[in-house]
């Protein structure tokens, strides 16, 4: 079976991906297309929550309460988000355009979604509220992910930001307000990742000798400097905090070795090896 992008629920008792039944070379077999799956952690009960689409569904997404799960589809002919409840009833659109919208992601105050929002070549970060609407002008950058809630009771986004042709990671507020770059170097940077209480971001920069994963403080008065976690000679990608704060784990590119760092950069370890996508963590 080909499965993509995993993601636990808030409970953390069940595991939503897309794919389909076929093999693990990026294809379906005939007659299938891809769908939204949802599974229990130990492996029991898998159900194909959009099997009554003729067309591809993906990048499931599930709100903070765990009672809903937001995706992509090409149902009415282009790529729109779409919103059903979590054993897969009720799916209703949430844009209806003439642009390409895809890989939502539900904030953890529930009030918003980001996606990237596509027309023609060009791909914007968009936010809208769950009645459709939107929170400001699309920003220029891919690949946001959501912090978590601030003890103000704010979420802000993170993003790969654009100098040329290398990337550095910003922050901004949903309607794209308060935008700063966190990490600002001539180096190529991505894969931000929130640790959980909303104080450091992860990424992955080639600033040193080689590809690895650094830490940067987004909360710290002035500009802090990155700390560097990983120093591997292989390239080390996609980081994953612990529910804790304590540990990030990542992989190896192309995704052949899983391992574990702790935050303080301490005892690195050697957790699996195989083929791997990005890791996700039980909440």
């Amino acid at each position: 079976m080909l499965i993509m992008d995993l993601v636990s629920s808030p409970d953390g008792e069940r595991i939503a991906f897309w794919g389909c039944p076929g093999s693990l070379a990026n294809d379906c077999t005939p007659g299938e297309d891809l769908d939204v799956w949802v599974v229990n952690w130990n492996g029991s009960d898998l159900i194909n929550l959009t099997d009554d689409s003729a067309q591809a569904d993906s990048h499931p997404d599930w709100s903070p309460d765990g009672q809903q799960i937001v995706f992509d589809s090409d149902r009415s002919g282009n790529a729109q988000l779409y919103m059903m409840k979590a054993d897969g009833s009720d799916p209703r659109p949430l844009t209806d355009n003439s642009g390409q919208n895809v890989e939502p992601k539900w904030s953890p105050d529930g009030k918003w979604i980001t996606y990237h929002c596509r027309q023609g070549f060009e791909t914007r970060v968009c936010v809208l509220s769950l009645n459709g609407q939107p929170a400001g002008e699309p920003i220029a950058g891919t690949t946001p992910v959501w912090s978590p809630v601030s003890p103000e009771g704010d979420v802000r986004l993170a993003y790969l930001c654009f100098q040329d042709i290398q990337s550095d990671i910003c922050t901004a507020r949903p309607d794209g307000s308060q935008l700063v770059n966190v990490t600002n170097s001539p180096a190529d940077e991505h894969s931000p990742a929130w640790s959980p209480d909303g104080n450091w971001l992860a990424f992955v920069s080639n600033r040193g000798d080689d590809v690895d994963i650094y830490k940067v403080c987004v909360t710290c008065p002035g500009e802090p400097a990155a700390v560097r976690l990983t120093d591997e000679p292989r390239a080390a990608g996609w980081p994953a905090w612990s529910p804790d704060g304590e540990q990030v784990a990542y992989a190896d590119v192309p995704g052949q070795t899983l391992m574990l760092v702790n935050a303080d950069r301490s005892d690195v370890t050697f957790l699996a090896s195989g083929v791997f996508s990005p890791p996700t963590w039980r909440p």
